[in-house]
């Protein structure tokens, strides 16, 4: 009985180690493959789409007259659309302020300061919006 060799077989045993480093390649082509389709559709599922805007409060500084803080807001858009305009209300104790942004980029932001009567703690929320 003779054992089946291969025309381009030696006995030498490179055409298996040839044949595993082709195999190797393309186990890990098939994973590169695999994470990659993977993670575009994560991506995909994970859109900041949903996510609302976001108004917070950046700086407090008690103002040269001492009875006033000005009051630093940031409004960050984590959607994946322009907004056309957004109202933020600053509520400063007892008293309430609203800012209106216009034309808020997509991941954009946007910056504005109140006056707040001193001894107050200043919040804020976004009351609402409208896509562009």
């Amino acid at each position: 009985m003779t054992p089946d060799v291969s025309p381009d077989d030696d006995g030498s045993g490179e055409s298996d180690w040839g044949s595993r480093l082709e195999q190797v390649i393309i186990v890990l082509s098939v994973v590169l493959l695999v994470t990659t389709l993977g993670f575009i559709a994560w991506q995909a599922a994970m859109t900041s789409e949903v996510a609302d805007p976001v108004a917070t409060i950046e700086t407090v500084e008690t103002r040269e007259d001492g009875e006033s803080l000005r009051v630093g807001v940031q409004l960050d858009n984590r959607r994946g659309a322009g907004l056309q305009s957004v109202t933020v209300g600053v509520e400063c104790g007892a008293t309430e302020q609203t800012l209106e942004f216009t034309h808020v980029p997509a991941g954009g932001y946007r910056r504005a300061s109140v006056i707040c009567p001193a001894g107050t703690t200043p919040e804020t929320a976004v009351e609402t919006w409208m896509e562009a």
